[in-house]
């Protein structure tokens, strides 16, 4: 009911008309269980960005819903996170006054929406070519990445996922993912920015500061103060939290060394044995 309240006075305004400095679309590729939720809300935290949580856009596009809706979705969406204190899965995601700010010349618009729009992807690649021609806006993807021990481990303790239960599936699931991303990444490698979670955790400034530039965004009119104590002082290390086999450590680690966007991850900490220190991951 409110949606369709929405798009009928969303489409009486031209998509230029309510943000006519909008220039750039930002849309995550990656993973369930990455941490890409955190990017997401931390883009959102930009004066000029309205970054929604899980709205699944190319569903949208896909349904063959036109540009101004989209974006009046995305808005819509974004005002029904902060009602609900923008928790979601058990964090908080609520940023003190930067999760609050009033927004000005909005120039980047987007959803954060990872796995599923990597798994839409994977069967109709031209979906992206369609959002931005719908839109009208130059499109950014972010490739959200969490070591793989991490992922998978969450994944096959929380799941849901379509490939069954258990680590081995997980496994399976997360490599596929793996795959489509490197693929999309390969076609539209101008569009397309990896962010390494354990980086982002350890580094917040340089590399979310790298990430606003990349779609277009000044990282000195981001409150880094309040965005700063709203950050994890450590990754969380979810390996341990589920039973591996050896046969399943060993797939993980296979896995790693056959795909290039994860070399960061060569030598990673096997569950189960000790920590390595945090400014070894990702250097």
């Amino acid at each position: 009911m409110a949606f369709s309240l929405l798009e009928r006075l969303g489409s009486l305004v031209p998509i230029g008309g309510r943000w006519p400095a909008l220039r750039t679309f930002v849309l995550f590729v990656g993973y369930p269980r990455s941490g890409h939720s955190l990017m997401g809300a931390l883009i959102n935290t930009h004066p000029s960005a309205i970054v929604s949580h899980e709205l699944d856009v190319l569903g949208l596009v896909e349904a063959g819903k036109p540009g101004r809706t989209i974006l009046h979705r995305i808005e819509a969406r974004d005002r029904w996170f902060a009602r609900r204190g923008r928790e979601w899965a058990g964090y908080q995601y609520d940023f003190g006054p930067a999760a609050r700010k009033p927004r000005r010349e909005i120039t980047v618009i987007g959803d954060k929406k990872g796995a599923s729009t990597t798994a839409r992807l994977a069967h109709a690649p031209e979906l992206l070519d369609r959002l931005a021609e719908s839109v009208g806006l130059q499109l950014r993807l972010i490739h959200h990445i969490r070591d793989p021990f991490d992922a998978i481990a969450t994944i096959a303790r929380r799941g849901p996922h379509p490939y069954g239960s258990g680590v081995a599936a997980a496994t399976k699931f997360f490599f596929d993912l793996v795959a489509i991303n490197e693929a999309i990444a390969s076609q539209r490698p101008a569009d397309i920015r990896h962010v390494y979670h354990e980086q982002l955790i350890e580094r917040p400034r340089e590399v979310l500061g790298s990430c606003l530039e990349f779609i277009g965004l000044n990282p000195e009119r981001l409150d880094w103060a309040s965005v700063g104590k709203g950050i994890f002082p450590s990754p969380s290390s979810s390996r341990d939290s589920v039973e591996w086999t050896g046969a399943e450590m060993d797939e993980v680690e296979t896995c790693i060394d056959t795909h290039p966007l994860l070399d960061v991850y060569r030598g990673t900490r096997r569950p189960g044995t000790p920590a390595r220190p945090a400014t070894e991951i990702g250097a």
